[in-house]
């Protein structure tokens, strides 16, 4: 599926970018995890995005950071990360360094941290693709 909306992508000049939903439980396995995303992702991707939503080590900020240097070590020039709002203070996401924070958060609230992206609804639509958050 991910290669053929790649493909239509590419062929229609759209830009796209690659997300992973992390689940590494130690620094080792953060740098793994980011290697095994790049390996899989297309390297035509405008931005890479890093999912932290589930506390799955002691130190989330660093296995984080682990993951997004790993992919700028890699070769990924922009890297993202979509925290939940209801994680981004006990990961300590305000210091993780990423090129963007992307936050959802529902039912009308605006994040009460600073993102450059905020996902507002989990019940979007696009035509030809279907339902979408």
């Amino acid at each position: 599926m991910y290669k053929g909306y790649v493909q239509s992508m590419k062929a229609h000049g759209v830009p796209f970018g690659n997300y992973a939903f992390c689940r590494f439980v130690s620094i080792n396995d953060a740098k793994k995890e980011a290697q095994d995303f790049w390996a899989r992702g297309d390297k035509g991707a405008l931005f890479w995005v890093a999912d932290v939503e589930v506390k799955t080590m002691g130190d989330m900020r660093a296995g984080t950071q682990a993951f997004i240097d790993e992919l700028r070590r890699l070769g990924a020039k922009k890297v993202g990360l979509y925290v939940g709002h209801h994680m981004y203070a006990s990961f300590g996401a305000v210091n993780i360094e990423a090129d963007f924070v992307w936050i959802p958060r529902y039912g009308g609230k605006k994040p009460t941290y600073s993102c450059d992206m905020w996902q507002y609804t989990e019940t979007g639509h696009v035509e030809g693709i279907g339902k979408c958050d």
